[in-house]
Order: C-alpha cells, then structure tokens, then sequence
C-alpha cells in the first residue's frame, strides 16, 4: 500500500505498525474482542489519526473538536447499521433470493446515502463550513410501502391483557 501511494502522490498512514507498537507496549487493552476498538482505542486511534493527517497539528478548539467528533459518530450509526448490521444472511440474501423481504434493498441504498451525507457532513465540519444535513437527507431515496405480512385471521378473536400486581 505503501508504495502505491508514494507512487500516486497519496498520503500514506501506518495505522498497523502504529497499532501493533501499542499492543507491544501498552498494557491495557484497547479493544472490546480483541478485534473491535473500546472507547479508549478509539480515543487513541482517533488521535494518532489526526496527528497523522494534521502534521501533529491537532485540532486547537475543543468546540471543534467536539463537533467532529459528533460528526463522526452520526456517520458511524449508519455505516453500523449497514456494513455491520446484525441480521446480514437475512438482510443480504442467503435465505431469499435476490434479498430477504421486498424493502432491504431499497433501505440498504438509503442507509448508504444517508452514511455519505454524514460523511460530507464531516469533512465540512473539519474544514469550518455549514453543513445543511436535513436537506441533504430530504433529497436521499424515498423507501415505497411495505406490504404488511400480518393477518388478523379471525376477526372475531380479542386479546385481552391484564396486568398483574
């Protein structure tokens, strides 16, 4: 990767040997599995990451960097919700084909749209620019209706329910 990017005149960041340096001399755990980052690897990672981008020129105001940070953790709700959404066989398609119930595809396109205004959202944030986001997403995908699968059957059956103290 490294190469690539001297070759392409992009900027190249060794977030591994960074991240493999604290392992080796840290001796807290910074993630939650062994795998995914806890609040304090964040916390690290995020840092490191922005020296790295800023030329270790952090971001000076904290109401900024409060900003940003919300920013990004607006963009990571949906980028979860997509990338790492629980349900992904049911979501994806094995059990169906192409995908499970009718409305995933079209959810799955919004959520992504909506992920790159929060994206643009950031960038804007960082380079001190507004950042209408209401608007952005009111021009986003619209989802059609979702046919219900739900059937009353016999429509003479009540439910009742009592709350016992």
């Amino acid at each position: 990767m490294k190469e690539v990017c001297l070759t392409n005149n992009i900027p190249f960041i060794n977030a591994f040997q960074a991240s493999k340096n604290w392992y080796d001399t840290d001796n807290n755990d910074l993630t939650i599995d062994g795998s995914q980052l806890n609040n304090e690897g964040y916390e690290k990672f995020s840092q490191f990451l922005a020296d790295e981008l800023t030329g270790n020129k952090s971001i000076k105001s904290e109401g900024k960097r409060l900003a940003v940070n919300e920013a990004i953790k607006e963009k990571n709700f949906y980028w979860h919700n997509d990338y790492k959404i629980p349900n992904g066989v049911h979501v994806f398609g094995r059990r169906h084909a192409p995908y499970g119930p009718d409305n995933y595809p079209y959810g799955i396109k919004k959520t992504r749209e909506l992920t790159a205004i929060r994206d643009s959202m950031i960038w804007a944030t960082v380079q001190n620019q507004s950042y209408d986001v209401a608007s952005a997403d009111a021009l986003t995908s619209k989802l059609p209706p979702v046919k219900t699968n739900y059937n009353l059957g016999n429509k003479g059956i009540y439910f009742t329910i009592q709350i016992w103290r």
